[in-house]
C-alpha cells in the first residue's frame, strides 16, 4: 500500500495494480530504462512508474487472479528495501522536487505536531527544540530538492 501511494504521488497518476505482474511493452522503450530498473520482485513496479514519467501512454485493464500454486520466491524484507531503494531512485531522476517537498513537509508537520502536544500536555508555550528544528529544517531540505531538481534539468539539457 506504502509503495502504491509513493507511485501514484511521484506519477501523479493513479495506478490500479502498481505490483501487478502482467505487462505488455515494446522491448525497445524498456530497454532504455535496463540499468535503473530492478530485476527482481519490483520490475513491474518500476517499469510502470519509469513509464509514467517519462510520458509513455499507460491502459490499465482489469484482469482476473487465480490462487497462486505452490510457495512464493518473495523475500519480503530483501525485496521491500530494494522496491523501496529503486522507486526513490527513479523519484530522484525524474523529478527530485517531490522526494525533498515530501520530505521537508513531513518534517515541518512533524514538528508542529510536537510544538501542538507540548502546548497541550504541559501546557507550555515554549517550543522545543526539536520541534523547532524539524520545523525550521523545511527551508534547506526544500532548497536542496529545488538544486536537485535545477540539476537534472541542467543536465538534461546538456545531454541533447
Amino acid at each position: 500500500m506504502l509503495f502504491s501511494l509513493l507511485v501514484e504521488y511521484t506519477t501523479g497518476t493513479k495506478v490500479p495494480d502498481v505490483n501487478s505482474g502482467l505487462r505488455i511493452f515494446k522491448k525497445s522503450i524498456m530497454m532504455k530504462y535496463k540499468n535503473s530498473l530492478c530485476t527482481g520482485f519490483s520490475f513491474t513496479t518500476t517499469i510502470t512508474m519509469f513509464f509514467l514519467l517519462d510520458h509513455y501512454y499507460v491502459k490499465y485493464l482489469p484482469i482476473d487472479y487465480l490462487k497462486r500454486e505452490g510457495k512464493s520466491k518473495v523475500n519480503h524484507y530483501r525485496d521491500t528495501l530494494r522496491a523501496a531503494q529503486i522507486i526513490i531512485q527513479a523519484i530522484l531522476y525524474f523529478n527530485p522536487i517531490k522526494l525533498f517537498l515530501l520530505l521537508s513537509t513531513g518534517n515541518a508537520l512533524l514538528g508542529l505536531g510536537i510544538a501542538i502536544v507540548n502546548l497541550l500536555t504541559f501546557h507550555s508555550q515554549n517550543l522545543s527544540l526539536l520541534a523547532v528544528l524539524l520545523m525550521a529544517s523545511f527551508v534547506p531540505i526544500f532548497c536542496i530538492g529545488l538544486l536537485a531538481d535545477q540539476l537534472r534539468y541542467w543536465g538534461n539539457q546538456n545531454s541533447k
